[in-house]
């Protein structure tokens, strides 16, 4: 097993052989979890994403989302909800963009948790999160 595979996720400190995180960080993510917000349920369910994510090699995991964005079909849903009228037809509609939305962020938290393994990934990810995050805001 590798240096990094043997490290937590989140703290970066060793774990024993067959754990993706820390017993620390795991008691930390279970004890705060609200399942009432979108952070909550994505907390509670974060060892299976990070499992999911550690289960094949990165290449495989590549080449499954490219599939998976393509089968989830947020943008079809967007631009079907854009050209909607009806308003019956409408909340079938939002309903399903919901659920892409909902499965698109999963999988890009699987890539993220692929591709952010090293310390100096997890800095480089969370510096342009926070300045996609900077940039989206229109009070800026």
């Amino acid at each position: 097993m590798s240096q990094d595979t043997e490290k937590c996720f989140n703290s970066g400190i060793y774990v024993p052989e067959g754990r993706q995180i820390c017993p620390t960080c795991e008691r930390e993510a279970n004890a705060a979890i609200n399942c009432k917000t979108a952070e909550g349920v994505l907390r509670k369910w974060r060892p299976a994403i990070i499992r999911a994510a550690k289960a094949h090699p990165a290449k495989i995991i590549d080449q499954n989302a490219v599939y998976e964005l393509g089968r989830i079909g947020l943008p079809f849903f967007l631009a079907e909800l854009a050209d909607r009228k009806d308003q019956n037809h409408m909340t079938s509609s939002r309903n399903l963009l919901i659920e892409a939305i909902a499965h698109t962020r999963v999988l890009v938290e699987r890539l993220a948790i692929v591709h952010c393994s090293s310390a100096e990934d997890a800095d480089a990810y969370r510096f342009y999160l926070e300045q996609a995050a900077r940039s989206a805001d229109p009070m800026r």
